[in-house]
């Protein structure tokens, strides 16, 4: 599995729908999680006239979502 690739595709495929400002959550303690955030950053890379829009949320396995 491509994660990176396919994360990208996504993206790309909603801002075709006319999506611009998309969250992604991206768990940074795994590597298909940072491959796949690797793929929101470039997505958002290539459109740099929206780039500003890109919203990213990330957490580890272990967090402690009681402290948010």
């Amino acid at each position: 599995t491509n994660d990176q690739d396919a994360e990208q595709r996504m993206i790309e495929y909603l801002f075709e729908m006319g999506h611009e400002s998309i969250l992604g959550i991206f768990q940074v303690d795994d590597i298909q999680g940072v491959h796949r955030m690797n793929g929101f950053v470039k997505a958002y890379q290539e459109q740099p006239e929206i780039s500003y829009k890109s919203n990213i949320l990330m957490y580890q396995s272990g967090g402690n979502f009681d402290k948010l």
